[in-house]
């Protein structure tokens, strides 16, 4: 007789979980730390996670600052997802479109290796990767890597030096922008002041700058022409800057902020400047400036996405101009104090709620000719909360990649805020620009719908949660993506046991054109690597988020096959919807 396992989901609103689980032991080769010294080699990553099921995102960073922590100056490069208990998809035409999957077969852990081959070189030589692990939790882990390899040519090659002096300069960043494709690469000087960058044959736009900018000024652009697969040589020489400037970085208490990117602009026309740094640990910075009209600021824009930045506060001064002597060092500290004014609401699209929308403040002020930005991001449930300075916000703006303001049509104007209040209700409904959607239907090979398969598709230009897309099909085989970025994709499937005809897709996403037809059929095992994942007893995990408005994540394992009944009851115990109630497969099940 079958028995039949009921799974009840009390879902209360309001109900905040807390846990005490969290992503941990993430290595590389068994270590937190290692160093590369010849390709091609295997890299193990491992890491244990919050909770059996869960998704972890890996984010990698190029440490540029070399200080061993993601700051103002380190963008993610490169990011995917593993899911617990699911393998590899994989490209037999292109292992560069691979999936990446999870290995280990045991609940709750993550283990994949992945080949870097010579030619799959992903950070210069000499350099540090930042790899964090990012559990559904938001609980994060990170390891790191260290390169130390020769790279194969053809390079754009040269030595830094100093202008005046024919020193070598070492650490200096030299950046190579493909002009064909805008695709850039990058090296860093030894010692000896030489770098190496391998790239392919074309036409590069080729800069040298240090980081953080304490003693030299950037290099002017030159052009340089890689062809017939035979290197080029590009030296730079470097005119240091004639002063500096540093300061100290903390809260109103003394507390030092470290990682905040801080910079200053020379707005002489005549000889325009730039320089960079980041805060230490002891939130000190330092950084170059030529003699001059100097405006020297830690901007909220440029730090919206650092995560070192003390939420809800803004900088003591916002900015400060100097008249910069040559040979003359200046001072400049920044205390973060937190805002007693704010401007908060909701963004929405389509009547569901819409994370990811950058909301800019602009205050204008007439009689002084100053300017000044307010930046966030609406959070999971689409609200926001912008911290602003009491007076008159200009204008209050939303976007989004793939969206328009729809109500407001043009965003706010005007906004009065006095001190300690805070302005509600400045919601913005996002209207799709010509929606993108992905769709197809996965079954067997006899034709019957196949339920429950992991659907993976990821844009290759946008490293972040928005271009790796995850969901499963539904009960008649269905799978949707809609609102998806602009750009190309790869796709795959993934059911225990079975290859899927074709193996990957590829295509070009654009706005107004929907992707139907995507379809894939699953047949038996044809020698296409799977995991031996299966769950060892039943498990009904904590549904993800709560709370939720308007949607949830609920997953649970089953051991075996079983009749399933999965119901929604509300606080009041009244039956709410049924999403499943019949036979179901073993492994771990996702609904939405």
């Amino acid at each position: 007789m079958i028995r039949k396992i009921t799974l009840f989901t009390f879902i209360l609103i309001m109900m905040v979980t807390a846990s005490l689980f969290a992503v941990s032991n993430a290595k590389v080769n068994g270590q937190k730390e290692i160093t590369i010294t010849q390709l091609p080699v295997d890299l193990t990553f491992t890491c244990d996670l919050a909770a059996p099921g869960n998704k972890v995102a890996v984010e990698y960073y190029i440490d540029l600052d070399d200080n061993g922590q993601v700051g103002g100056l380190e963008e993610v490069v490169e990011f995917f997802y593993i899911t617990d208990g699911i393998g590899w998809i994989r490209d037999p035409q292109d292992s560069e479109n691979d999936f990446i999957g999870d290995e280990t077969g045991v609940d709750g852990q993550i283990s994949t290796t992945v080949t870097i081959s010579p030619d799959e070189v992903f950070m210069p030589t000499g350099l540090t990767a930042l790899v964090r692990f990012v559990d559904e939790d938001g609980s994060t882990d990170f390891i790191k890597m260290h390169l130390q390899i020769t790279p194969q040519p053809p390079f754009i090659q040269g030595k830094v030096t100093d202008k005046s002096t024919g020193t070598p300069i070492a650490n200096v960043f030299v950046l190579a922008l493909l002009q064909e494709s805008e695709e850039t690469f990058y090296g860093f000087t030894d010692d000896n002041g030489d770098y190496r960058i391998p790239v392919p044959n074309g036409t590069f736009s080729v800069m040298a700058m240090q980081f953080p900018s304490v003693d030299y000024q950037a290099s002017d652009t030159m052009t340089v022409v890689v062809s017939n697969d035979q290197s080029a040589t590009q030296d730079f020489q470097l005119e240091p800057f004639p002063s500096k400037i540093q300061g100290k970085l903390t809260m109103q208490d003394g507390t030092p902020v470290p990682g905040i990117l801080v910079v200053a602009f020379g707005v002489n026309l005549q000889n325009p400047s730039f320089s960079v740094a980041t805060s230490d640990e002891q939130g000190n910075y330092s950084l170059g400036a030529t003699a001059g009209r100097v405006v020297v600021s830690a901007p909220p824009f440029m730090n919206m996405m650092n995560e070192n930045w003390p939420a809800d506060h803004y900088t003591d001064p916002d900015a400060d101009t100097l008249d910069v002597v040559a040979g003359q060092n200046y001072s400049v500290d920044f205390v973060f104090k937190p805002y007693t004014s704010f401007v908060t609401g909701t963004c929405t699209a389509d009547g569901m709620p819409l994370s990811g929308v950058t909301i800019t403040g602009v205050s204008f002020n007439m009689q002084s000719a100053s300017l000044q930005f307010y930046m966030t991001k609406s959070k999971t449930d689409g609200s926001y909360r912008l911290g602003v300075m009491p007076g008159v916000l200009t204008t209050l703006v939303a976007s989004k990649e793939g969206y328009q303001m729809s109500d407001p049509m043009t965003g706010y104007v005007n906004i009065t805020v006095l001190p300690g209040q805070t302005i509600s209700g400045k919601d913005f409904v996002m209207e799709s620009l010509n929606p993108i959607t992905i769709s197809g239907k996965v079954t067997f090979s006899d034709g019957s719908p196949a339920q429950n398969v992991y659907v993976a598709a990821e844009n290759f230009f946008e490293e972040s949660p928005e271009g790796f897309l995850i969901t499963y099909t539904d009960a008649s085989g269905n799978f949707m993506f809609e609102n998806v970025l602009q750009g190309d994709y790869h796709m795959g499937v993934y059911y225990q046991g079975y290859s899927s005809d074709p193996p990957m897709r590829t295509f070009y996403a654009s706005y107004g054109v929907p992707l139907s037809g995507q379809d894939y059929v699953l047949s038996p095992e044809t020698g296409v690597e799977m995991t031996n994942f299966q769950p060892s007893h039943y498990q009904l995990f904590q549904n993800y988020p709560n709370p939720f408005n308007p949607s949830t994540q609920i997953r649970f394992n089953l051991p075996q096959p079983e009749n399933v009944s999965l119901m929604i009851f509300n606080s009041a115990g009244q039956l709410v919807k049924i999403l499943q109630n019949g036979r179901m497969n073993a492994g771990l099940h996702e609904f939405n």
